[in-house]
């Protein structure tokens, strides 16, 4: 009988540094999960900018379709899409299915016992349980605004002990809790910056609630972290490639390195889970990164975001319904009509830095506007905007503020796919991200015909080990 499958999806962690920090004594339950697994390194359905992005490669794996077929170019775009995926797939096949945070996913609506939690970016879709809705809320705000100051994460974090008390919260958590709010405030051992992997930490403990009270046949499991820190410390982390050897003292010098360390202990307690439920473990990133070492980037490329944009659009006469934060220095915008959103485009259009458009609007005639700040530059304390519809200028800092990381990691399209058999095997062939989904139809049991119209190709076949309960409970 085919074994419940928990996918985790550890976003962009790289092969390389992995076996890095193997070899170094840093990460040993991803040395033991790595000794006992099918390893092998995938490629993403796109090698390049400007798809070469999480939230477009992610739902090719959950889809099985290229990018070329399934069209996805933005976060949040899947909500809107009806293609079919991988718990849609399985759920028709009377199989019990769980998302907790996968990027890009949309709802696959009550049934069976399902759980569905929306990633942290997506605002227009409802979790189910709905017990979950202030949990999203909690970590989407964390996740959106994790740059503004202005937020009191501190009363947010507190005031969310009372849902996470009776879903799952572990002592772990509670201790690692404790230790970075008074390490903050305290005793300085701990930097905002660090809040991530306790986000991941929360989000596990949950999903450890859910799955052992619904016992999913497939499952999956989001965690963005480390990503995070590679795109904003490889440069800490690594001086010499970027030509500044004086950084080697930087406080953030090991931010990756505890990513990873964080991500670690999550697999370590994974594991453990696995083995109650005799769960199949499979390790995948969908890409990765490497260091940005383009010669006009050495220093890292800056990010901007405005401290209230939704203030800045009423001063300069634009109505919106809706405000999300997207990525880094990006939001979405709704519009009661699209022609208050073409007009608020070319409103903001006009909004310059030394002749230069700050602010890059799409309109993609549903309502709304994804925007960016496209300024990149280290801007000096004295820059000054020129605003639109008016003479007048105002001080680039009143409105805007620089991100305090710059990006110095950029994607690859390798990434890390481990099949926890119990076997190790290095499998040289590196398969797509497309291979992903017939595998888990194959490994769950589901008749070949259900991803006859995929490009890609199961895997399961090339497993050192038979993915089975028996096999599994052998192993054991």
């Amino acid at each position: 009988m085919p074994r419940p499958i928990i996918l985790l999806e550890f976003n962009e962690i790289v092969p390389q540094l992995i076996e890095r920090f193997i070899a170094d004594g840093r990460l040993p339950h991803f040395s033991a999960f790595r000794n006992g697994s099918d390893v092998f390194t995938s490629q993403a359905d796109e090698p390049e900018a400007p798809y070469l992005e999480p939230w477009i490669q992610w739902y090719s794996v959950h889809t099985g379709l290229p990018f070329k077929q399934h069209g996805v170019f933005r976060l949040t775009d899947g909500l809107r899409q009806d293609h079919d995926d991988v718990w849609r797939i399985l759920a028709r096949h009377g199989q019990r299915i769980m998302n907790l945070s996968s990027m890009n996913a949309r709802p696959f609506g009550e049934h069976d016992g399902s759980v569905y939690l929306p990633d942290p970016w997506c605002s227009a879709a409802a979790p189910h349980p709905a017990e979950l809705l202030d949990f999203h809320k909690f970590v989407a705000r964390m996740v959106q605004e994790y740059t503004n100051t202005s937020a009191s994460v501190h009363q947010a974090a507190l005031r969310f002990i009372a849902f996470m008390t009776s879903h799952g919260l572990s002592l772990t958590t509670v201790r690692a809790l404790s230790t970075q709010l008074f390490g903050e405030k305290l005793g300085k051992s701990r930097e905002p910056w660090q809040r991530a992997s306790l986000l991941d930490a929360m989000l596990f403990d949950v999903f450890r609630h859910y799955y052992k009270q619904r016992l999913p046949d497939f499952a999956t499991f989001f965690v963005n972290s480390t990503a995070h820190y590679q795109h904003a410390y490889w440069r800490d982390m690594d001086p010499a490639l970027f030509g500044d050897e004086a950084i080697g003292e930087s406080p953030k010098k090991n931010a990756i390195l505890f990513g990873y360390q964080c991500m670690d202990r999550l697999l370590g307690e994974l594991m453990r889970l696995a083995e109650e439920t005799g769960a199949l473990l499979i390790l995948s990133s969908a890409l990765s990164q490497q260091p940005y070492l383009d010669p006009n980037n050495v220093k890292g490329r800056a990010y901007y975001r405005f401290h209230e944009i939704g203030e800045f659009l009423r001063s300069i006469g634009v109505t919106w319904t809706s405000i999300d934060p997207v990525m880094t220095n990006q939001y979405r915008v709704h519009f009661n009509s699209d022609d208050e959103a073409v007009v608020a485009a070319e409103k903001l259009a006009r909004l310059t830095w030394e002749g230069r458009q700050v602010v890059q609007a799409m309109h993609d005639h549903q309502r709304q506007l994804y925007l960016g700040i496209g300024i990149h530059d280290a801007v000096p304390d004295d820059a000054r905007l020129s605003l639109p519809d008016s003479n007048r200028d105002r001080p680039f800092y009143d409105l805007l503020y620089k991100i305090d990381v710059s990006k110095s990691g950029r994607h690859h399209p390798d990434g890390v796919l481990w099949f926890r058999t119990g076997r190790f095997h290095r499998h040289e062939a590196k398969p797509s991200i497309l291979d992903i989904l017939p595998t888990l139809l194959d490994l769950r049991g589901i008749d070949r015909s259900a991803s006859a119209h995929l490009p890609g190709k199961s895997l399961a076949p090339l497993l050192s080990t038979p993915v089975t309960e028996e096999t599994a409970r052998k192993a054991a």
